[in-house]
């Protein structure tokens, strides 16, 4: 693998572009990255960065954080990218967070377990990957779940997985101790909903019983329905300040409750107090 310390300085007489050393040149070219909650791909950045001169592919290439997201999308159980180029990402990206976007092209297909596994065991060193998985069809549930019980013990963020019915998310969240970013949204039609039962889930018990999520510090939930008001604030509270500690959680930093229907009064004066407190974040109804 390339190292940032092998790469030679460049001479004095370069011009400017070439003097900026190797190290400030790698973290603007991770800057060079589209925000991944943008939903767009990134490989062409890399491409581009590493075509300019032969000086910035080394340093890209010694840049784990450049290779550490990419957006796969599964059509007809083939990849594309296909899994040599993804192998080469988790190689590249090292022991640096990877995370990836999983896109269906037709519902009629699932992706196989052997690309699945192929994603998990590919990824050399001992880094934790994060997974942004779009809105999928209910055929992929099986294949995924399993996928993300082999993965999840590392996972730190798991976002947009509305087509996994509850009781199988819920197992997921179970084998995932260090998850501190959980977003989902089911705003889509004919998908699982997020109900009053996955957020009586998410309240946690007092010790010794074991919470879910114990680390959860980001939390978004989008077209939350038939949940009683006052539900998802108590959840929230029990999640922040003396009572996040008191139940063996850690503190919420950020909470943005998305209700269908409403109006939802006692959840969202709540979450004013909250904010007045320092978590940031908002409940609110859906239209």
């Amino acid at each position: 693998m390339w190292r940032m310390s092998n790469i030679p300085l460049p001479a004095p007489n370069r011009a400017e572009i070439h003097r900026i050393p190797p190290e400030i040149l790698s973290e603007i070219f991770v800057h060079c990255l589209v925000p991944e909650d943008e939903n767009s791909a990134t490989q062409n950045t890399q491409q581009r960065l590493g075509s300019v001169c032969r000086l910035w592919r080394t340093i890209a290439l010694a840049t784990p954080g450049l290779w550490a997201s990419l957006d796969i999308t599964c059509n007809n159980d083939v990849l594309c990218p296909p899994l040599p180029v993804i192998g080469a990402y988790l190689q590249r990206s090292g022991t640096h967070p990877f995370s990836f976007v999983l896109h269906a092209m037709d519902a009629r297909y699932s992706p196989s377990a052997s690309i699945l596994a192929a994603l998990t065991t590919a990824r050399s060193g001992g880094a934790t990957p994060g997974y942004r998985v779009t809105p999928l069809p209910a055929e992929w549930e099986t294949t995924l779940s399993a996928f993300l019980q082999r993965s999840s013990p590392a996972l730190r963020r798991l976002s947009s997985a509305p087509h996994m019915a509850e009781p199988a998310l819920m197992r997921i969240l179970t084998l995932t101790p260090h998850l501190r970013i959980l977003r989902l949204s089911n705003r889509l039609p004919n998908l699982p909903s997020i109900t009053a039962t996955f957020i009586r889930a998410l309240h946690p018990p007092p010790p010794p019983s074991v919470p879910l999520c114990p680390r959860l510090q980001i939390l978004e939930l989008s077209g939350v329905s038939n949940c009683p008001d006052g539900l998802c604030a108590a959840m929230l509270r029990a999640r922040w300040g003396a009572q996040a500690h008191d139940n063996g959680v850690v503190c919420l930093e950020q909470a943005h409750i998305g209700h269908e229907g409403g109006p939802h009064d006692c959840d969202e004066a709540e979450m004013k107090e909250l904010c007045a407190e320092g978590m940031q974040g908002m409940i609110h109804s859906l239209l």
